[in-house]
């Protein structure tokens, strides 16, 4: 059996709430089938609490045992949360790890450096994801076409009251507006300061 101890400071807000969904007050908890959790799943010891902490790991089992490397917006999290563990001898204990290793080699990183999180059409493109959006945080923006994406929508803009230098506009279509720049000159953008940011 192997045993890990953790600390942090979650046990304040999680030992209450496992207390209070595992029975109402003065009744016996109802049965229920535990699902089967390899013995070298970390165990949490904290004495007096052996009913919340089994209760923990089989939410920590649940949430471990589909995960692995994603999309790398979730690298941030997701490493952590599937390598602690550490399961197994040989082989089974590299297979983790040579996830995350080939995952994180094969993560896109652009020109400037920075690692694509891949997330959707969002608000910017494909590569990335903008956090939070100019929507979200009072921010001034304008999309000339709608991105597709419920919940990350923003109100349309037209080529009404902008000036262009160094390239030519073409018509907005429903991709949104093309413009042709002509790289011996500089692109500038000006808008009207009579016209707002929708």
């Amino acid at each position: 059996m192997i045993t890990k101890r953790l600390w942090f400071l979650g046990w304040v807000v999680i030992l209450p709430l496992l207390s209070a969904a595992s029975a109402p007050a003065g009744e016996k908890p109802p049965a229920r089938k535990s699902p089967p959790i390899p013995q070298d799943f970390p165990r949490f010891i904290v004495p007096g609490h052996e009913r919340e902490m089994s209760l923990l790991r089989e939410l920590y089992w649940l949430h471990y045992q589909p995960a692995g490397p994603l999309i790398p917006l979730w690298d941030e999290w997701m490493p952590m949360s599937t390598l602690w563990p550490a399961r197994g001898d040989g082989d089974q204990l590299q297979s983790m790890r040579r996830r995350w290793a080939g995952a994180l080699a094969a993560r896109p990183i652009n020109a400037e450096g920075y690692v694509r999180t891949l997330q959707h059409d969002g608000s910017a493109h494909a590569e990335g994801w903008p956090f939070p959006l100019w929507t979200q945080a009072g921010g001034i923006g304008w999309h000339f076409a709608p991105i597709g994406v419920p919940g990350y929508e923003s109100p349309h803009a037209t080529p009404d009251g902008w000036k262009l230098t160094g390239a030519r506009a073409q018509a907005l279509t429903a991709k949104g507006w093309p413009i042709e720049h002509d790289p011996r000159r500089k692109l500038i953008f000006v808008r009207s300061r009579n016209k707002e940011a929708p």
